[in-house]
């Protein structure tokens, strides 16, 4: 009874439990902006129902743009977008039809399962999708309006890409800043606590983050600037391979000593 006690306190503390690092004022705002943008146009418009389905659209892309880096992220949003709009507009046309939502639910669901294999960012595209099939299936429309509300789902998405590109050019590489400064802050615990008994390799996850932050450059930035990364990124690599030989002859220099122990004992 204790330990179950323990356990869900366990739960409660670390579900209540804020990590700040992970908080982004700036994609907040961001997202804000792009779906506050489509509700606020139709409702001038007189148009509230256009703006809901656009302001989906930007809130689900606003979503997708936590995958990626520059192209691959624009790429991801507007894909999320267009797997949005197409499966809101089959549903818009099954939803007067209890049997054949139900399997295209079915197939929808299982293709979100297969997309899951493919990577994070296939898995948003497939979320997304299904819950824009399932949304849009419950008031059936005519033809015309099932497109012209998908089409608004895309106009959102677009929208909300169009605003993570317009800043671009405002951020000075702060992403590309905070991989080197993980890598490197790995490879300084690394050698402040240079295994002796155990050989452990340095750090090799964050300079992975690194390569894959390079290999998706900002579209924007000039190639000087690139390439200061990049060196930086090699010297992490020459750094990272020299503290790994430097443990391994530690790790020997120890292993031999203690043997040479052990044989003056006897």
């Amino acid at each position: 009874m204790t330990s179950a006690t323990g356990t869900v306190g366990r739960l409660v503390r670390e579900s209540v439990k804020l990590d700040r690092s992970g908080v982004e004022l700036g994609f907040a705002v961001r997202c804000t902006i792009g779906v506050a943008i489509p509700l606020v146009l139709a409702l001038l418009a007189g148009q509230p129902l256009a703006g809901v389905s656009a302001a989906f659209g930007a809130m689900s892309a606003g979503f997708a743009s936590r995958q990626g880096v520059y192209r691959t992220r624009a790429l991801g949003m507007l894909v999320t977008t267009l797997g949005m709009a197409v499966s809101g507009f089959i549903g818009c046309h099954t939803g007067a039809e209890p049997a054949a939502n139900v399997i295209l639910t079915v197939l929808w669901g299982l293709l979100l399962g297969l997309l899951g294999a493919l990577g994070s960012t296939a898995t948003v595209v497939g979320i997304n999708s299904v819950l824009a099939l399932i949304v849009f299936s419950h008031p059936p429309y005519d033809p015309a309006v099932a497109l012209a509300q998908a089409g608004f789902v895309l106009a959102g998405g677009v929208l909300q890409t169009v605003l993570l590109v317009l800043v671009w050019p405002l951020q000075r590489f702060s992403g590309e800043r905070r991989v080197l400064a993980a890598a490197y802050r790995a490879l300084a615990a690394y050698a402040g606590h240079l295994p002796e008994a155990k050989l452990a390799s340095p750090a090799t996850a964050e300079l992975t983050s690194v390569g894959t932050a390079l290999a998706d450059p900002q579209p924007f930035a000039r190639r000087s600037e690139l390439a200061a990364f990049e060196d930086l990124l090699d010297e992490a690599e020459r750094i990272r391979a020299g503290l790994g030989a430097l443990a391994t002859d530690r790790h020997h220099l120890a292993a031999r000593g203690r043997d040479g122990a052990a044989e003056a004992v006897r």
